[in-house]
């Protein structure tokens, strides 16, 4: 009997505790999250779940989805169809992030050894990443966005170009929000160019043909020029600032002209030059007073923005070089690029005024004016051509003397860029013995005339226009970059 009573106890606790147990466990079941059919199988990354990317950037794609283009916007993109309005959309939500890449981040990551073959067969694993596009523009559209979307975007116009890549002439398109200002005013186009561009979709209708359609922010061009056979995308001389200080837009194309003739070979841009100046004739072209040939420096001076990027030969002297240092890390990383050498010339027919020439490297022996009281060496440089910049000068008066009610002034200068100087030093005296004898000679008597002489001071050349600054200021950088690595 006791036995049997125990036994009942026991089973009462038991059940007391399952219920308390079972009740938790619901408790917690209740509060779970249900997963979604299938969820147990799929990562967070697939379909169109957001991702949250923690970590460094690895590419275009990659930093496009932590800005918010994620998979939900590249799955509407349909391969094999025209691009249509919800195209467009996806697009330029791309396009208002690429604008804003990082260079240095742009051209790490552009692929440049890819074919249109990969794309074909496998279009959606390769959306969002960014391409190396090397092509010939045939067409360029103006777009003009809704007024929603231009305010939305903070774009005003976009430009649809029709490219064809690489020698199989491979049609492609190119959204992109700046085109070289030259292609919109010519009848026809047919002309080399370049890109880095994110791959958003196939637009062409035959399978054997596909039709690639990419996003950029600029399409670059290489037209067959001396500058342009460098490299150097001339459509970014556009941008720059004639007459006036140095500006943010000023800073890619003057170091990426100051790269470009780095790459030439030592004396090439001078025989360009004067092959050019062979075939000038004036008022572009003029000789001076010892028949040397050069280019007028009036047109540079007067109208320079019809002059961009064009290849110069001109002679004179270098009133002062100096070496100036860059430290820019972006620059030196994409450019090798630490230092250059600015030099002021003053040509025969500058009237005074003197021109800027910045080149990468100096003569065997040539000095720089640094800590010199006079300095005048002959120079004949070649170089292209990039703006006239505005910097102050010490305002004078009638008398030459510093004006108190405004004490400075504007002037410009040309700035041309290019690889080195051609140094003409002054041919040393040859020396005479009879000569050294006789001064030996008269030593003593011309000792009284030489006292007598002593208040005679040597002046410098006169010039019209002021001094140089020091040193070029440096050029604004851009604005933060929407790609800055982690």
């Amino acid at each position: 009997m006791l036995a049997a009573v125990v036994f009942l106890l026991a089973a009462g606790f038991s059940f007391l505790v399952a219920a308390c147990s079972g009740s938790a466990a619901w408790a917690a079941a209740q509060e779970a999250p249900v997963p979604a059919p299938g969820a147990e199988d799929k990562s967070v990354a697939d379909g169109d779940s957001p991702v949250v990317r923690t970590g460094p950037i690895t590419g275009s794609r990659d930093l496009l989805e932590r800005h918010g283009v994620d998979a939900s916007q590249f799955n509407r993109l349909r391969d094999g169809l025209p691009v249509g309005e919800d195209d467009l959309e996806t697009m330029l939500n791309v396009l208002f992030w690429v604008r804003g890449f990082a260079k240095a981040d742009v051209l790490r990551w552009a692929r440049q050894d890819w074919r249109i073959e990969q794309l074909a067969a496998d279009p959606g694993s390769h959306r969002g990443e960014m391409f190396l596009l090397r092509a010939r523009a045939v067409k360029v559209t103006r777009v003009a966005p809704p007024p929603e979307d231009a305010e939305r975007l903070e774009l005003d116009q976009y430009y649809l170009v029709e490219v064809q890549l690489g020698p199989q002439q491979q049609p492609a398109l190119i959204l992109a929000e700046r085109v070289p200002q030259a292609w919109l005013k010519a009848e026809s186009l047919d002309e080399p160019a370049s890109a880095e561009g994110v791959f958003m979709k196939l637009a062409g209708e035959q399978p054997e043909r596909p039709m690639p359609v990419f996003v950029a922010a600029r399409v670059a061009w290489h037209p067959d020029t001396p500058l342009g056979n460098l490299g150097v995308d001339v459509g970014l001389l556009d941008e720059v600032a004639e007459k006036r200080p140095f500006q943010s837009s000023d800073r890619e194309p003057f170091y990426q002209v100051l790269s470009a003739v780095g790459r030439t070979a030592p004396g090439q841009l001078l025989r360009q030059a004067e092959a050019l100046l062979s075939k000038a004739s004036p008022p572009e072209a003029r000789t001076d007073r010892r028949g040397n040939k050069y280019f007028a420096v009036a047109p540079l001076f007067n109208e320079g923005y019809k002059h961009r990027g064009k290849l110069y030969v001109l002679q004179g002297t270098a009133r002062r070089v100096q070496r100036i240092l860059v430290t820019d890390a972006d620059i030196q990383q994409r450019y090798q690029i630490d230092h250059y050498y600015q030099i002021e010339v003053y040509t025969d027919d500058s009237a005074g005024y003197p021109l800027t020439f910045v080149v990468r490297e100096l003569p065997e022996g040539m000095p720089t004016s640094d800590g010199a009281a006079r300095y005048g060496e002959a120079v004949r440089i070649a170089g292209f051509f990039l703006k006239n910049w505005a910097f102050q000068v010490p305002a004078l008066d009638d008398r030459g003397q510093l004006r108190t009610d405004n004490p400075t002034q504007t002037q410009i200068a040309p700035l041309l860029i290019g690889r080195e100087v051609l140094w003409l030093p002054a041919p040393q005296p040859q020396r005479r013995l009879w000569l050294e004898v006789a001064l030996g000679t008269v030593f003593f008597v011309v000792v009284l005339g030489l006292l007598v002489g002593m208040w005679w001071s040597s002046r410098s050349r006169p010039t019209r226009g002021g001094q140089l600054p020091d040193a070029l200021p440096p050029i604004p950088a851009e604005e933060p970059a929407a790609s800055t690595t982690q």
